[in-house]
């Protein structure tokens, strides 16, 4: 079982906050395969990253 990282509060909430982002973009969607949202900073998180798989659904 692959060891969890623990963040600083900050970092857990901007990680939260960019899925969430990522999620609702991908929800609007019509698309299958890969969404990859990436953001660039110049504080501790220099370049975050978030990814999922979409499915369109009838």
């Amino acid at each position: 079982m692959a060891k969890r990282k623990t963040y600083p509060m900050a970092i857990h909430r901007a990680l939260g906050e960019l899925t969430v982002a990522m999620m609702l973009l991908g929800s609007n969607l019509k698309y299958d395969g890969n969404l990859i949202v990436q953001v660039e900073g110049k504080g501790v998180l220099k370049m975050p990253d978030t990814e999922a798989t979409l499915a369109t659904s009838c």
